[in-house]
């Protein structure tokens, strides 16, 4: 008995070794690069997690990606990867301003044409994220604090992580000023 198989199938079934190398391939790089500390942080004030941005334009507005976070909102470091663990930019700030380093020189030596100063690090927040964030509710909240909401936030859920095993997910939406935005953050704490 012979099966004569369609060409488009046996098409198929010979890209299927290739295709399966590919997704194995991928998954291979889907680890995220060591941790770089910044700053000589302690591990009270280190956090891995996720942040999602909704922005209520129209169109909506989106922002989201994964980080590692260090410090307290007057001084820290951020640095933000894609799913894949790829380094999207890094940030710092402090009592003179906040800095941006973009792509995949953050961390690098040569920066100067991928680095930019702000003010502060709600100013960064509103340039590459459409919204300030409020950083001080943040930090309050990873650290195991009970977070007040800044003039035109409210906090929707507020779950702190307890323990370095376990992600904590913060929820809240800014109704003023216009417009409105959710803000969705889950991280845990990070030991080196």
């Amino acid at each position: 008995m012979s099966y004569h198989l369609s060409k488009n199938t046996r098409q198929f079934l010979l890209s299927l070794p290739v295709l399966l190398g590919c997704l194995l391939l991928c998954s291979c790089s889907t680890q995220r690069p060591p941790r770089t500390l910044l700053l000589s942080s302690t591990a009270e004030s280190t956090w891995s997690g996720k942040i999602n941005l909704t922005i209520e334009t129209d169109p909506k507005q989106s922002f989201a990606t994964e980080f590692d976070l260090q410090g307290a909102p007057q001084e820290g470091a951020m640095q933000f990867y894609t799913s894949l663990g790829t380094t999207i930019a890094s940030a710092q700030w402090n009592s003179l301003g906040a800095e941006l380093v973009r792509g995949n020189e953050s961390g690098a030596g040569n920066t100067a044409n991928n680095s930019l100063h702000f003010n502060s690090l709600q100013d960064l927040s509103q340039r590459y994220m459409g919204a300030s964030l409020p950083v001080e509710m943040i930090f309050e909240w990873a650290n195991g604090g009970n977070p007040q909401a800044p003039k035109g936030w409210i906090i929707s859920q507020s779950a702190a992580p307890s323990d370095l095993k376990e992600m904590g997910e913060l929820r809240a939406i800014r109704q003023q000023p216009l417009p409105r935005v959710e803000l969705r953050v889950w991280l845990k704490r990070t030991t080196d």
